[in-house]
């Protein structure tokens, strides 16, 4: 055994906690990220380190680590993408429990404890807020209500964690391992892996647990962009309307759904206007493309949106003018 290596006494390796990190060049955040794992006053955790090709010191970083904890171990594989680092850990992950974290985040010290105190024999996850940290006076908190959900209510809970913002989110969930059996991340997305893989676990859990407390820190980073800027915005739609596919696939056709479409779609037209650099004759096609489809039509039809945010939203997408429509997505 290497020398000043800890050595961490498992307590029960049936409640083993598999922590799958996805590093790519993170230098700058990998040590405080595993430092939040390797100080969990929960200790039966399997942490696996998955070096993406990182172009950095990130796999150096890695390797350092196993060396200081024997629960950690590493992947250096070539540069494949989020989705197929998370695969690459979920193939050799051995714990009852499966958790994810990505490597630019960290957890609150009593993270897993805690959540691991609502995981019965008959649960098969629990799901945690989060706090979205923009600086240390900029933190804002993002959490569900403390519940539990069985398969009679389950949509209930995707409804809540929809409008909620964190259905999409894999690191504030702790899973079965047995409910995440055979499904992986889907390969090639540029972004919503973590949404399609969280409706596939969990439309085989029986029993899910929410808790109000905040364990899990989301960084963002100032130079960040809108979603529509960075992605091209025909894979932003693609992907807005294959997750709308898989809820309708899942519940069937309901308010709430088709009130999350119209929204979802405005405020990705909003960003797009705001901040693409195409051209305005582009802007105004794509406009009427997405906002006078029948998809949409049915789905003004059929909703309801509450609150002034939603109400407007509504309003400018149901105009007929293009360029008024324009307008006021320029200037809200």
């Amino acid at each position: 055994m290497e020398k000043n290596k800890k050595t961490v006494k498992k307590v029960d390796a049936s409640k083993t906690i598999s922590v799958i990190v996805p590093v790519y060049k993170v230098e700058r955040f990998l040590d405080r990220c595993v430092e939040s794992l390797v100080g969990q006053t929960y200790k039966d955790l399997e942490i696996i380190l998955v070096d993406d090709g990182s172009p950095d010191n990130s796999g150096r970083l890695c390797d350092e680590w196993v060396k200081k904890d024997n629960r950690i171990k590493v992947i250096h594989k070539a540069n494949a993408g989020v989705s197929e680092a998370r695969n690459s850990g979920l193939e050799i992950a051995t714990g009852e429990f499966i958790a994810f974290l990505d490597s630019d985040d960290y957890l609150e010290p009593t993270a897993y404890e805690v959540a691991m105190s609502k995981m019965t024999e008959d649960c098969d996850a629990v799901i945690f807020g989060f706090n979205q940290v923009g600086s240390e006076t900029d933190i804002s908190k993002h959490y569900l209500s403390d519940n539990i959900y069985d398969s009679a209510n389950i949509e209930n809970f995707v409804r809540e964690a929809c409008l909620n913002g964190l259905f999409n989110f894999v690191g504030i969930k702790i899973y079965r391992s047995s409910v995440c059996k055979g499904i992986r991340f889907r390969k090639g997305l540029q972004f919503g892996e973590d949404f399609l893989y969280n409706a596939e676990v969990i439309k085989k859990c029986k029993k899910i647990v929410t808790l109000s407390d905040c364990l899990h820190n989301y960084i963002i980073y100032q130079n960040e962009t809108s979603l529509s800027k960075i992605a091209k915005i025909d894979l932003v739609v693609s992907t807005y309307k294959l997750e709308h596919e898989t809820l309708v696939d899942w519940f069937g056709k309901s308010v709430w759904l088709n009130s999350r479409y119209v929204y979802r779609f405005f405020i990705c037209m909003r960003n797009y206007v705001k901040n693409s650099d195409v051209s305005k004759e582009d802007k105004l096609k794509l406009i009427s493309t997405l906002f006078d489809s029948e998809d949409m039509k049915e789905a003004l039809a059929n909703c309801q949106m509450t609150g002034l945010k939603r109400k407007i939203a509504k309003f400018i997408v149901s105009r007929k003018n293009q360029k008024f429509r324009y307008l006021l997505l320029k200037m809200i």
